[in-house]
């Protein structure tokens, strides 16, 4: 998998991400980085790489688009890169729940029009809340949830889809 790393700073670079059985391999330019992980009973990953140095990855929002991951507590935001690299290759947007959780607030409907970075909604899980943002421009198609409702890592929350612009 390929994907576009933004860092809170502003950098921007590419990874290469080869899964194995129980390890990955991270290519980020000429530098590869070998990694063992367990799945925890609570959705989330300890990662050691080939020093023995070991990190917790928890998955915050997972979709098409876009990845959030917290490592040992820092948020990080990925992009999947498509094998174009065009912007428009892509036009809909599944955000679904990367853990269990409750939902919290819902704050779009149907057909709204959201813009990247929108709060779409906020889910708790071990009495931390987490917002989730859209990843694209463009409408809510679908709103799979409502306030109170619990979900299972997997589960469909809203579906949005990029506004297409008339000439």
């Amino acid at each position: 998998m390929r994907l576009k790393i933004k860092t809170r700073s502003g950098e921007k670079f590419q990874a290469y991400i080869i899964e194995r059985e129980n390890s990955i391999e991270v290519k980020v330019g000429d530098e590869t980085i070998k990694f063992s992980f367990i799945r925890t009973p609570y959705n989330d990953f300890i990662v050691q790489d080939e020093n023995g140095e070991k990190y917790r990855i928890t998955p915050i929002f997972l979709s098409k688009f876009e990845r959030v991951f917290e490592v040992d507590g820092k948020a990080f935001v990925t992009e999947i890169a498509t094998e174009d690299e065009s912007e428009d290759s892509e036009d809909i947007a599944i955000i679904k729940s990367s853990f269990s959780a409750s939902i919290r607030k819902v704050y779009v409907s149907k057909g709204a029009h959201v813009k990247k970075g929108d709060l779409i909604l906020d889910v708790e899980s071990m009495k931390m809340i987490n917002s989730i943002k859209s990843p694209i421009d463009g409408i809510v198609k679908e709103v799979y949830v409502s306030e109170g409702k619990s979900v299972s890592a997997g589960e469909k929350l809203v579906v949005i889809e990029k506004e297409i612009k008339s000439v």
